[in-house]
């Protein structure tokens, strides 16, 4: 993936046709945020919903389209891959950028994104969640960086698709959409790391300070979800401590 990040990052600056502040922010930010390296597996390159052919009248997949880009990588790449067409940036232009925004899903018989990645991990036993912002903003910083250069091209005169001013549009909305996953996984992972430190100052100070019950007392300390409580259960009737309340 850090190859691939380099390699976007200097064919978006190669063909680059106006500032786009988020593209910046992304070509500074992916390089430092690289997931751990994922199961290797063979992946499409292109995996997507309009590059399936279902049956009719039923939801099964009878083929999959278009393996000129399959190579062995990152499994968990190719499947967040996939799932941008849940977070596409909806377009009329005729980008052939497809997104479900704004569809009825159920009625489409398509699972939600959320059941989607929970389906994902128990057929594959491969779990993304951990890291599926990162993997949704590298994602949709490529697919910018591709269509940056369809606009190179539109600047340059030697575009040959009817379609490419309508691809070359696309290039911001897609950078914003990546931004914002970037910035969902470092608010993700900020939290996690203020969490391990509040656990460890309280942690700290009952062993430095003592605590009722005697030295020789075990101490108990919890975690309710990410962004939940951390309480002492020594302390009887303690109100809940929130390490990402205002102030703390």
């Amino acid at each position: 993936m850090a190859r691939q990040v380099d390699r976007w990052s200097k064919q978006y600056r190669a063909s680059q046709t106006q500032p786009i502040d988020e593209m910046e922010r992304l070509i500074e930010w992916l390089p430092a945020h690289i997931p751990p390296s994922g199961p290797v597996r063979l992946v499409h390159g292109d995996y997507r919903l309009d590059n399936m052919i279902f049956d009719t009248g039923s939801t099964r997949v009878l083929a999959v389209l278009d393996w000129e880009l399959s190579t062995l990588g990152d499994a968990l790449a190719d499947f967040s891959y996939h799932l941008m067409a849940w977070h596409m940036p909806p377009e009329e232009t005729g980008a052939g950028t497809g997104s479900l925004v704004g569809h009825d899903l159920k009625a489409l018989g398509i699972p939600s994104a959320d059941d989607y990645v929970v389906m994902y991990h128990a057929r594959t036993g491969f779990d993304p969640r951990p890291h599926l912002s990162t993997y949704l903003a590298y994602n949709f910083f490529r697919i910018a960086a591709i269509l940056q250069g369809i606009a190179g091209r539109v600047r340059d005169g030697t575009a040959t698709n009817e379609h490419a001013p309508a691809k070359a549009q696309m290039v911001r909305p897609l950078a914003e959409t990546a931004w914002r996953f970037a910035r969902e996984a470092g608010l993700a992972r900020d939290k996690g790391l203020r969490t391990n430190l509040v656990v460890e100052e309280l942690f700290m100070n009952t062993v430095r300070h003592g605590h009722r019950g005697g030295s020789d007392a075990p101490v108990w300390i919890t975690l309710e979800g990410q962004g939940g409580h951390v309480r002492l259960l020594y302390e009887d009737n303690a109100p809940p401590f929130n390490p990402f309340a205002p102030g703390t």
